[in-house]
């Protein structure tokens, strides 16, 4: 014990004498370093360390690699997922940075599941609002190689980040279905039509509702979008609707059917609506 001692009341005066010896200079540089140490250790943990809402991301991510068929438990699962990483990109400054720039990272990349790129864009909305549209999805949008419902996803979520008029480019475009099939929807609960249809797009819709290409229910859905123009346009909303009436040969029954019931519904005069089949019935419910 006393050689103990001894050895430690050595090591003290050394270390006495040689802070005695060194020049005022070195003692700053002494103390400076002394003084940083600990904060270069915490700045480094700091750096390293993973934020709760990118362990969330992890755990979302694999669920979706490996379970393709996803019971009550999984389901279940991700919904708690969901919600605590919501709640990571509300909270904590840095923690929320961390958590939306791994959600960025898991989006953009090209290997995963489409159906999660969806709910990667769902979590986005919720958390933020459909007001605010990140930039990388709104380039994804614009992409005509990008998968059609991750597109469609995000026009659901964020209807109002773009204009009607993109909308109606879209339903006449090149793209999948599910993705016009969004547009439309977006066009149907679009805020404040007043300030934001104009009767110049009522050409566009026309064009489309004569468009064979199109499949059948997409095409009725824009007649029954004339509804709310003929509102706000009644002299050439009642027009086009005429025209999409007496046209049996070129529009379809069920279209023709929901022309002449939105003339009946703003018109005086009574349209008759054609005959439908059950069969036709069925063929617009499947199309």
């Amino acid at each position: 014990m006393n050689k103990l001692k001894n050895r430690l009341r050595s090591g003290l005066a050394y270390l006495r004498t040689s802070w005695q010896k060194c020049s005022l200079k070195q003692k700053i540089w002494w103390l400076a370093g002394g003084l940083a140490a600990p904060l270069v250790v915490y700045l480094l943990i700091a750096l390293s360390s993973v934020s709760a809402g990118e362990v969330r991301l992890a755990e979302l991510a694999g669920s979706w690699t490996k379970e393709k068929v996803c019971h009550e438990a999984c389901a279940s699962n991700r919904r708690a997922l969901e919600e605590a990483i919501i709640d990571e990109l509300t909270g904590s400054t840095r923690s929320a940075r961390r958590t939306a720039r791994r959600l960025e990272i898991y989006f953009l990349d090209e290997d995963s599941d489409a159906a999660f790129r969806q709910r990667l864009v769902s979590i986005l909305g919720r958390a933020f609002g459909p007001d605010d549209l990140p930039p990388y999805l709104s380039d994804y949008l614009a992409r005509e190689d990008g998968q059609a419902d991750v597109r469609a996803a995000i026009i659901d979520v964020y209807g109002t980040a773009f204009s009607p008029d993109y909308y109606l480019t879209v339903v006449k475009g090149s793209g999948e279905t599910s993705l016009k099939q969004a547009a439309v929807r977006a066009l149907s609960v679009y805020p404040d039509k007043v300030f934001n249809f104009s009767a110049a797009q009522l050409a566009t819709i026309g064009e489309s509702v004569f468009d064979k290409t199109l499949p059948q229910s997409l095409r009725a859905a824009l007649v029954l979008l004339l509804s709310d123009y003929y509102s706000l346009f009644p002299t050439e909303t009642d027009k086009l609707l005429r025209t999409i009436y007496g046209a049996d040969k070129e529009v379809d029954v069920i279209s023709r059917a929901f022309a002449a019931d939105i003339l009946n519904r703003h018109g005086q005069k009574t349209w008759l609506l054609p005959d439908i089949s059950e069969a036709q019935w069925a063929e617009y419910y499947n199309n």
